[in-house]
């Protein structure tokens, strides 16, 4: 059964941050999830969440460390390890793993970035520092039970510059990679951005699939106020496999608790479709 993991980044941000878990519980949401955990409140943090018993779904590696850039493996792979060691004191199985730094502001399709051959050579060799760091950061994830989620980042609108924009990219990467415990975080609200295609992209790779986002374009709002059919995306993906969290990475229109009642009679629906 498919249930929600609410980013208390965006949803409750109005809030202290031990409070928004206060408002994941109120909604009758199982899990959340937030970006960096060096600037969290650790032991209160597990305190509330036990509390509430609630589940931490998704966490970001911290801090975020450049794998494109010559030199920034070892660093990487350190984060790796310390942040693992975060994730399992907080009961998180899922770490998203940037690949470099995060950029914000719109740019170009990524298509645009590697539109002359020293791009594209400069391209290939951050892709083979990234292969090899998340090469060895799976002998980490794989020791401590982490899956280490790569995400692709629209570079149109949030993201410009960023290294994997599509879905292929981070599918090439993975199949390279292969291991168990590196997988992709599909961001329906980026790959609508920057390629569409939803359904075919996340169900012809489900197998690569570790956690799913979604957000509606455009304004990254709550589902139902843009382009997204997500009850047909998010069936497509249930009945292809995918039985984990769908995390709410969005800025809510509405007020939080009336935006997370409609996502959840959303998911209800899908998962008495799909089952």
């Amino acid at each position: 059964m498919l249930e929600l993991s609410v980013c208390i980044e965006l949803i409750f941000s109005e809030r202290d941050f031990l409070e928004r878990l206060n408002g994941v519980a109120d909604a009758g949401c199982p899990a959340f999830e937030f970006w960096g955990w060096q600037d969290k409140p650790l032991d209160d943090l597990v305190a509330r969440m036990d509390s509430y018993g609630l589940v931490l779904a998704n966490m970001n590696l911290d801090p975020l460390v450049s794998l494109v850039e010559q030199g920034d493996v070892d660093s990487f792979v350190v984060g790796v390890r310390e942040s693992c060691g975060v994730a399992k004191r907080l009961n998180c199985q899922r770490l998203a793993t940037p690949v470099e730094n995060v950029n914000w502001g719109p740019g170009q399709p990524w298509y645009a970035y590697l539109a002359d051959k020293e791009t594209r050579d400069l391209w290939k060799r951050g892709r083979e520092r990234v292969v090899e760091g998340l090469k060895r950061a799976a002998t980490i994830a794989e020791d401590e039970g982490i899956v280490l989620l790569v995400e692709p980042l629209n570079t149109v609108v949030d993201h410009h510059g960023y290294f994997i924009s599509s879905s292929q990219q981070a599918v090439d990467i993975l199949r390279e990679v292969d291991s168990l415990n590196v997988k992709m975080l599909f961001d329906a609200y980026h790959q609508q951005i920057t390629e569409g295609n939803l359904i075919a992209n996340l169900t012809e790779n489900i197998d690569l699939v570790g956690h799913i986002h979604i957000a509606d374009v455009p304004g990254r709002h709550e589902p139902g106020t843009g382009e997204i059919n997500f009850f047909n995306l998010l069936t497509a993906a249930k009945q292809a496999g995918y039985d984990g969290y769908v995390g709410l990475e969005y800025v809510p229109r509405a007020g939080p608790m009336d935006s997370l009642v409609v996502v959840q009679e959303l998911l209800d629906a899908v998962n008495r479709e799909a089952d």
